[in-house]
């Protein structure tokens, strides 16, 4: 699958942000489509020498995004990075719930 170029440049940094502060005003357990900052947040990680914050903010995502699908469905790009947060962070074989987040809110 070839993928075309964008066709504006993105600011990850700053939509980022736009999400976090989407998040203080709204609940991140009632957005079906919270996946996308726990993506970004995720991958933002590894541009940053600390990546914790980064990491625990996309694991408060895809939990949230876990709790609103299906037990049986799994979504590679969730799973797969969340599974690897979990890892990264030394939780590895932990599965997290709402009531277990690493955090409550997603932080600026």
């Amino acid at each position: 699958m070839k993928f075309e170029q964008a066709p504006f440049e993105l600011d990850e940094e700053e939509a980022l942000h736009v999400l976090e502060e989407h998040y203080k005003t709204h609940s991140i357990t009632e957005d079906s489509e919270c996946f996308y900052y726990g993506i970004l947040a995720y991958e933002r990680a590894f541009s940053h020498e600390n990546q914790t914050p980064y990491l625990r903010k996309a694991l408060v995502a895809f939990i949230a995004y876990r709790d609103q699908t299906a037990s049986d469905f799994d979504w590679e790009p969730v799973d797969d990075r969340y599974r690897d947060a979990l890892e990264t962070l030394g939780l590895g074989g932990t599965t997290l719930t709402k009531d277990a987040e690493p955090d409550a809110k997603p932080e600026a």
